[in-house]
């Protein structure tokens, strides 16, 4: 997929007036836009082709997707006394079982580091 340049991204926008007069002409020439109102982007309409092409590559974790090594890996992540652990697992073909491959922990992040330097200053007021 070709990402918009800033001097094309104003052509991706679109209003919903609009949208709704052109909208069989958008779709006829597979446009993507992005939906405008109140002059805040509300929405993408994309081909279906862009969509799929834009989802190859994603995961969810514990989904088990397949390497281009043809090597099938699933990935958890889940907590584990107060740590944060992603564990890679890989099939075996034999089994088809999976066995651990990859451990990594990190900490958790504190409370602190979810706030805002502003909401940081006034919960150490509060104290």
């Amino acid at each position: 997929m070709r990402m918009p340049t800033l001097g094309n991204l104003k052509d991706l926008m679109i209003g919903i007036t609009d949208l709704k007069k052109n909208l069989a002409d958008i779709i006829k020439e597979n446009k993507t836009k992005v939906i405008i109102r109140n002059n805040e982007p509300v929405s993408i309409l994309m081909p279906y082709d862009e969509f799929v092409s834009n989802q190859q590559g994603i995961r969810v974790a514990g989904e088990e997707f397949e390497l281009s090594n043809g090597v099938k890996v699933k990935v958890l992540v889940e907590e584990v006394n107060g740590c944060i652990e992603t564990k890679t697992y890989i099939k075996m073909k034999s089994s088809d079982e999976f066995k651990l491959h990859f451990n990594h922990a990190m900490s958790n992040p504190n409370v602190e580091q979810t706030l805002t330097t502003d909401e940081l200053v006034q919960h150490y007021n509060l104290k």
